[in-house]
């Protein structure tokens, strides 16, 4: 099995050699130890795979390793800028790194089943400890949220590109010192100063209507948020087409859909965050106090108000009751 001590999740390396010796010895004739038995392919299978898991993170450049799981109370330990992600050099290391976890995953028998898709059996596989799932869960609704907030980032710059400049439109908040702010506030979705003054037009405006507020997006930030949702909560969301109207770009807006690669990120960040804490509260208490406080953070104070905000905006999630309810139970948890 992984190996676990103290809540640490050890390096991906010294986790397969255990593995595998744990497997050998466990199948050895006891009376001859001397007789090693071939590795189970499934385990095999499970190494191959977080080894790829790891070196997509190192080229993520974020440390997701959690060597220290009480540092998840200690967000800016674990937590990289919003800037950070947006400027990846391999900008699909996060995609990358969620796919080779989802191997673990299926390697050992978990069934992980697709969003609004009939779930997929598990095969039969070598089982893993309850710790290590959480670890492995932890690790996978961390990555969509790192994933959501690159994407939003990128987009909220603007045509040119670049942060900071007149034609942003939103941004991911996130304080210069998170050891000492409030800590709610990490991940936040907001307008910029421009976007929050035509927001406030239109709201003020009595003949305004909802696509008042989807033209001033570019088509591609229409595009990032719908993704974003998907990522973060698997909202069955939309933007329905306005053909007599212009958006920033002078585009017409068409509809649009969510566009996420499902047979990569089958899931969401809440989905795994949930699991994470269910196996945490059955073997750890003090490490489900832990991520009952990172889960409290990342979807109450960022996926929450991030769905409620642009549901404002024209963007239409069908499943938003569903979407809070599932944030409600996690939050309540505990």
């Amino acid at each position: 099995m992984f190996t676990y001590k103290n809540h640490t999740l050890a390096s991906p390396i010294i986790i397969l050699i255990v593995m595998l010796a744990s497997f050998q010895l466990g199948c050895s004739d006891r009376d001859d130890i001397s007789e090693v038995q071939e590795p189970d392919p499934a385990l095999q299978q499970a190494s191959v795979a977080l080894n790829r898991a790891e070196a997509a993170m190192e080229k993520a450049g974020v440390d997701i390793n959690f060597s220290d799981v009480g540092s998840l109370a200690n967000l800016s330990a674990i937590l990289p800028s919003p800037l950070e992600l947006a400027v990846l050099e391999d900008q699909g290391a996060l995609q990358e790194a969620i796919g080779a976890l989802y191997e673990v995953l299926d390697a050992v028998g978990e069934n992980v089943p697709t969003a609004q898709a009939p779930a997929n059996p598990a095969q039969e596989g070598f089982k893993i400890s309850d710790p290590d799932l959480a670890l492995v869960h932890i690790h996978l609704g961390y990555l969509y949220v790192l994933e959501a907030v690159r994407i939003l980032t990128r987009e909220g710059w603007g045509k040119d590109g670049v942060p900071e400049t007149e034609d942003d439109l939103f941004r991911i908040a996130f304080p210069e010192n998170p050891e000492l702010e409030n800590l709610t506030e990490v991940y936040q979705f907001e307008l910029t100063e421009r976007g929050q003054t035509k927001f406030d037009e239109i709201e003020n405006n009595p003949s305004s209507r909802l696509e008042d507020y989807l033209k001033e997006f570019r088509a591609s930030q229409r595009q990032a948020i719908l993704d974003a949702l998907v990522l973060l909560v698997s909202a069955r969301v939309k933007v329905s087409a306005f053909p007599d109207v212009n958006d920033i770009d002078g585009q017409r807006i068409t509809e649009q859909r969510p566009q996420v690669n499902r047979a990569i990120c089958r899931q969401d960040a809440l989905f795994h965050l949930e699991r994470a804490l269910d196996k945490a509260e059955e073997i750890a208490p003090d490490l489900a106090d832990e991520f009952d406080e990172f889960n409290e953070i990342i979807a109450e104070a960022f996926a929450e108000d991030f769905l409620n905000q642009t549901s404002q905006w024209g963007f239409e999630i069908e499943n938003a009751d569903e979407v809070l309810a599932r944030i409600n139970r996690l939050i309540e948890k505990r």
